[in-house]
């Protein structure tokens, strides 16, 4: 199994930390693969786990991030909304000029 799908699969482990780790891989490796699964996860109850999330839909740089990450503007965290507001400006999509 290649490294993108076992990241993958550590998303869904109980333990906040083991998530942050395979969404800071997943953002390292850049895979497009990772992005639907990144995307469930962006309601993590770990703002943390959140804050990664939004930085690794940055780097993989897809554009399907865009319409999630304009919902976490709304985010309880205000760094968390920072970054998602900063990662929306580099993905350049239109989308994101009103919110």
């Amino acid at each position: 199994m290649d490294e993108v799908r076992r990241s993958i699969k550590l998303l869904k482990s109980h333990l906040w930390f083991v998530r942050k780790n395979a969404v800071e891989a997943l953002g390292r490796l850049g895979d497009k693969r990772a992005v639907g699964p990144l995307i469930k996860i962006l309601d993590d109850k770990d703002s943390g786990v959140r804050l990664c999330v939004v930085a690794a839909l940055e780097q993989i740089g897809d554009k399907r991030a865009v319409e999630p990450l304009i919902k976490m503007l709304d985010d309880k965290n205000f760094i968390v909304r920072g970054v998602a507001a900063e990662a929306l400006s580099k993905l350049k999509d239109k989308r994101a000029v009103d919110p």
